[in-house]
């Protein structure tokens, strides 16, 4: 299974923060809808994969996605989304990243 096969277009790629942390858009009262249509809560633990637009160096459709767990705002943000995603090992990587060469 893909991670893109289960995926939410609710982050920040553009505010990711210190400690690998992307901000979470939530949709109401700590809500994301996954790319089926269904509505997640989000809560501290919960595994998920972030997705959004993106572009290859071809003008290509090539989408860009993180996978983590979601962790509450820290302490030290005064400011900011109610949710992040802690970016796993794996880092930022692009959709043709998964094709096997």
């Amino acid at each position: 299974m893909s991670p893109l096969d289960q995926w939410v277009e609710a982050g920040d790629f553009n505010g990711i923060m210190k400690g690998n942390l992307l901000p979470l858009y939530s949709h109401g009262k700590d809500k994301v809808i996954d790319v089926s249509g269904r509505e997640l809560t989000l809560s501290a633990g919960l595994a998920l994969t972030v997705a959004d637009h993106d572009l290859d160096e071809n003008g290509n459709t090539d989408r860009v996605f993180v996978t983590g767990t979601v962790v509450p705002r820290p302490a030290a943000f005064a400011h900011g989304r109610d949710w992040y995603l802690h970016i796993d090992l794996n880092g930022i990587r692009h959709e043709s990243d998964l094709i096997s060469t």
